[in-house]
């Protein structure tokens, strides 16, 4: 397969609500669409969403990178041998920031699904989905209720930036609404002192506590902090910052939450994967308040790695005022229809974007 057609396109969305993301205010999700048209004439879509605070480089810097690689992705002929995640990818765009290789290799993936269709052991109805939680504390427990009542099974909320006895109220009082209906995922982003998270663990009730992610400032405190609490704990920043190698040395983790486009794409994504299912580890795929473009294909990347039955990350396409496509992501009663996703026919909102 050769590509005859890149197109890049970017995007402003309002937000519903501004967001606080690693002590940033964010009011507009800002972010770049690729489009690569194949020599059949099939079209798919690929997505540059950079956030300050998460990833080094900054949206001009990667839109500027993609133009320069689009003689490269030109010249290249693109096989099923992609779909194995063998590190190809990385020898045709070496030092390639990694939102722009994930959007590379997103659009690639796409077009090759078209052709290949999802294998025979990712042949599943739905993807379980993790509802996401953010506000304060009248607007957590009303939305864990509606969160609940619309099927979810599986409920993440932030917790860290609020004083510990709120957050500590917060979980109890959010535990004795989801009554073991639902488990609980809590992600601390690093917010915590190891002093902090032990208190933190030792006055909530374990039982409906799924992980915390990342409970502590300092990392080399995990091991006393799991010692200590018997809390389950996932890493997320970790696996970006110091790889799979230091990560894979840290006992008793529960989960990774992988993000691709900030660990460079599917291929460095199901790098984690596999390594995690050795070790019984949950891999959750998880976005960074994406569009529909990057939703779709993490839940069919999650599928095509056969993890169809653990609750994903994806339940941030609520905080967005509008799509960048029409088909947009959609969840009914916590999980995202595949069979949909797959029909569906993605048309570009050029109302939406600006060529670039």
């Amino acid at each position: 397969m050769k590509i005859t057609g890149v197109d890049i396109y970017h995007y402003s969305l309002p937000l519903t609500n501004p967001l606080m993301i690693k002590g940033q205010e964010i009011v507009n999700r800002t972010g770049a669409i690729l489009k690569l048209t194949d020599d059949s004439g099939s079209i798919a879509f690929g997505e540059v969403a950079t956030l300050e605070g998460l990833h080094k480089e900054t949206l001009k810097q990667a839109i500027s990178q993609l133009k320069e690689l689009e003689n490269i992705i030109f010249q290249l002929n693109i096989t099923d041998d992609l779909l194995n995640f063998n590190g190809s990818i990385c020898e045709f765009f070496p030092d390639t920031y990694p939102s722009v290789l994930c959007a590379i290799e997103m659009a690639f993936f796409n077009l090759l699904l078209q052709k290949a269709g999802l294998p025979k052991s990712a042949n599943t109805v739905s993807l379980p989905v993790n509802g996401l939680l953010a506000g304060d504390i009248s607007d957590v427990l009303q939305a864990g209720k509606d969160l609940i009542n619309a099927g979810y099974t599986s409920i993440k909320i932030k917790v860290g930036s609020s004083p510990l006895s709120h957050d500590i109220d917060t979980i109890n009082k959010l535990t004795e609404i989801v009554d073991r209906k639902v488990t609980l995922r809590l992600d601390a982003n690093r917010q915590w002192s190891l002093k902090e998270a032990i208190e933190f663990s030792q006055n909530i009730p374990s039982p409906v506590i799924e992980y915390i992610e990342e409970p502590v400032k300092d990392i080399e405190n995990l091991p006393e902090l799991i010692a200590i609490t018997k809390i389950p704990v996932a890493l997320d920043e970790t696996l970006v910052e110091k790889g799979l190698t230091y990560a894979a040395g840290i006992e008793n983790i529960k989960a990774y939450i992988l993000k691709p486009s900030l660990l460079g794409g599917f291929d460095a994504a199901a790098k984690f994967i596999r390594y995690a299912e050795t070790k019984g580890i949950t891999p959750v795929i998880s976005a960074a308040f994406t569009t529909s473009v990057s939703l779709k294909s993490y839940s069919l990347f999650a599928a095509f790695m056969g993890l169809s039955n653990i609750h994903h990350g994806l339940d941030t396409f609520k905080f967005l005022k509008f799509d960048v496509i029409e088909n947009s992501f959609k969840t009914d009663q916590g999980t995202a229809s595949l069979a949909d996703i797959v029909r569906s026919t993605d048309l570009l909102r050029s109302d939406l974007l600006e060529v670039v």
